[in-house]
């Protein structure tokens, strides 16, 4: 860090250097023409070392705070500051068979911590009433928060009303899984470590680049594309070849594809609003290409379990299957960040042989039965654990509907 040091100090010091360098120059006396140099050169001196700390600002991270960590960011090539991101779960929506029942997208759940979700990508759909039946039917359906932040990381059967009033037939709400994906925006602090401990991976024409600039302003974390589309952009060129209908000019045209931090889907608004933004990044003559969503690679698993001794009821039941998803949760994270080609079986058993809750786990009966492969870097996720006990009945941890944890 540059120290700025006061008028007088620097002046003392122009003294100290000129009778040490030159035998002419004994004495300078005060209003002298010395002494007025001496004047001159400290506030210099000072201006200098001002603008050098500003500076020095710009290109030392440690020192660096707001925008300006930002501009380091994109001179050493490391993805932007990360925004704060909504956080997405499973609600069951259960109804009467005795009554037809419409449901949405943008019917909004909340709970008593006030977070509002509401139901995402969700057809519109009626079911008709059933009149020969006196049951209860239920439907499982994607809902994202409102609002952003960790705080939207709501528990297991948090959600449980539904805002804005009643819906006809609908009996109640749940969700059977904790919401993920909730974020901060990255603070200061931590973008800095992570400029500090990551290498500049951003060259022009690359994914990386690309990456990069896109995710200043959205929630893009990752950018997969088609081979062609790779290539061209490690070259830099591509060979044109005239179409003359729509229909040709999307056949081979390359894709981009987007994955979001909470694996959600890009409406096709926000898909056009990347793809408008990619033109500058891309070498000059490249071809049109068109962004798509990446379908995240889903797993089911299917266990057959005994609780341990020490657990009788279903709430404690219910907080073991919680640990352990969280724990399914966290390796299936690690493995996309990483780019793993693999989660091997032996992982899977360790999240729940690892709980004190759980006192034997068959593992011959353990589905997926091998390592789980992972190709083309594509993102994995979970999406449901079915829980049996070691006959293969399903354990009915939330009432008698319940068969299976939806992630």
């Amino acid at each position: 860090m540059i120290n700025i040091f006061s008028i007088e100090e620097l002046r003392n010091a122009f003294n100290r250097y000129l009778f040490a360098y030159t035998d002419k120059v004994t004495k300078i006396s005060p209003n002298s023409t010395l002494s007025a140099i001496g004047y001159g050169v400290a506030i210099l001196a000072q201006r200098i070392l001002g603008e050098a700390a500003v500076l020095q600002t710009y290109i030392d991270p440690e020192l660096a705070t707001g925008d300006r960590l930002d501009d380091i960011a994109r001179q050493r090539g490391v993805t932007a500051r990360r925004g704060a991101q909504t956080s997405t779960t499973y609600v069951r929506i259960s109804f009467d068979d005795t009554q037809a029942v419409t449901l949405r997208s943008g019917i909004q759940v909340t709970g008593d911590d006030g977070i509002v979700f509401q139901l995402t990508n969700y057809p519109t759909t009626t079911f008709p009433a059933n009149t020969s039946a006196s049951g209860v039917r239920f439907v499982y359906a994607l809902a994202t928060s409102l609002t952003t932040g960790s705080n939207t990381n709501v528990g297991t059967g948090t959600l449980t009303s539904l805002q804005g009033g009643a819906i006809t037939g609908v009996r109640g709400v749940i969700n059977e899984v904790p919401a993920t994906g909730g974020s901060d925006a990255e603070t200061d602090d931590a973008f800095r470590d992570r400029i500090l401990n990551i290498g500049n991976v951003v060259a022009e024409g690359t994914l990386a680049k690309l990456q990069a600039a896109l995710s200043e302003d959205s929630s893009v974390t990752s950018i997969f594309a088609t081979k062609p589309l790779y290539r061209l952009l490690l070259m830099g060129r591509v060979n044109r070849q005239a179409r003359t209908s729509t229909a040709q000019a999307n056949v081979g045209v390359p894709k981009i594809g987007v994955i979001t931090q909470n694996l959600s889907q890009l409406s096709d608004s926000e898909l056009m609003t990347l793809q408008g933004a990619s033109v500058q990044y891309l070498p000059l003559n490249t071809p049109s290409v068109v962004f798509v969503n990446v379908e995240p690679v889903k797993v089911s698993i299917d266990a057959r379990l005994a609780f341990s001794d020490t657990i009788t009821t279903q709430t404690q039941r219910k907080e073991v299957i919680d640990r352990i998803i969280q724990r399914l949760y966290a390796l299936f994270r690690d493995a996309t960040r990483r780019r793993k080609l693999s989660i091997e079986r032996s992982e899977l058993l360790f999240a729940f042989n690892n709980d004190a809750g759980i006192s034997f786990l068959n593992e011959q009966f353990f589905s997926p039965f091998g390592n789980i492969r992972i190709t083309d870097n594509l993102p994995i996720t979970l999406e449901s654990v079915i829980i049996r006990d070691l006959q293969g009945a399903n354990q009915n941890l939330f009432g008698s509907q319940f068969t299976t944890y939806y992630v």
